[in-house]
């Protein structure tokens, strides 16, 4: 990472950049969302570099738990955010069944009734 310009933060596991205003997180496993293992992610090669990255149906279900759990405000409209923006490409079927798993259905049900209400205009 340092040969591509990033400099490690003072956690040791996020790596910033001066010209990307995006941290890279290198989580330690097993990764989860909520207690719950995360069994697929997808892969990209960048320069012949490939990378593993979470899948945007877990970060939305991330988003959703910190909303939920920690009354995060910020993480609610990334939440809706990220539906709005990938909405004809996410999987509601997983999003539904794993959000009942995590106990966070009703405010998933409720951001994306918003979203859709938002699609429609």
């Amino acid at each position: 990472m340092e040969g591509l310009g990033f400099e490690r933060f003072e956690d040791y596991r996020h790596w910033l950049h001066p010209h990307i205003p995006i941290p890279v997180e290198f989580p330690p496993g097993p990764l989860q969302i909520g207690h719950l293992l995360v069994r697929e992610v997808n892969e990209i090669e960048i320069e012949k570099v490939k990378l593993k990255i979470l899948k945007v149906e877990d970060i939305l279900l991330d988003r959703l738990i910190m909303a939920q759990e920690w009354k995060d405000l910020q993480a609610q409209v990334q939440a809706e955010m990220l539906m709005y923006a990938h909405y004809s490409e996410i999987d509601w079927s997983y999003v539904h069944q794993k959000s009942t798993l995590l106990g966070i259905l009703k405010l998933f049900q409720k951001i994306q009734r918003k979203v859709k209400r938002r699609m429609k205009r």
